[in-house]
């Protein structure tokens, strides 16, 4: 049997409102915690660039590739891959894929070819130059193991960001296919 609300039992009732106050608290947390961590991928993403750009300079004399098109050579990778296949893995999207495409041919960075079976296809692959650059992305990736491990930065913690961001990713691409 229910309760009736009356000065003395009033108390009762608290935890429920005490409840509603903590789930405002919690989705309040949240919103800041993701507003700060999108702000803080941003910045991250910012220094990357930064990172690949000094490394050009030490190590390139005439600036002939930037630190955003050193970064696409170095997810093509070793492999022969299209347009297509570059934007549904999510890295570029169509008018900014084109120009880097067309700029890192016309640098000798990218071998640019037909597919015999299709003309419309396209396969991307490194040229030696492109390889150059690659590498030298990895050699900073690599690089930073050693102090990542003294900065206290573990595989564990790394997985979780990781994972996390998966979701995320996730949820926004469904919001975008479907809308909510």
């Amino acid at each position: 049997m229910a309760i009736k609300p009356t000065p003395e039992n009033q108390n009762q009732d608290q935890p429920a409102e005490e409840s509603r106050d903590d789930s405002t608290v919690e989705k309040t947390l949240l919103k800041n915690h993701f507003v700060r961590a999108l702000g803080q991928l941003e910045r991250l993403h910012r220094c990357l660039l930064e990172l690949i750009k000094l490394e050009l300079d030490r190590q390139i004399s005439e600036q002939e590739v930037t630190s955003a098109q050193a970064l696409f050579l170095y997810n093509i990778g070793d492999g022969k891959l299209s347009a297509t296949e570059l934007r549904i893995r999510g890295y570029y999207t169509g008018s900014n894929l084109s120009y880097t495409i067309a700029k890192l041919v016309e640098g000798g960075f990218l071998h640019y070819e037909r597919t015999v079976q299709d003309k419309r296809v396209v396969r991307l692959s490194l040229t030696e130059k492109g390889h150059e650059i690659k590498s030298m992305v990895a050699a900073i990736y690599e690089g930073h193991v050693p102090v990542l491990e003294e900065k206290g930065v573990t595989a564990e913690d790394l997985e979780r960001l990781v994972s996390a961001l998966k979701r995320l990713e996730h949820y926004w691409a469904e919001h975008i296919r479907y809308g909510f």
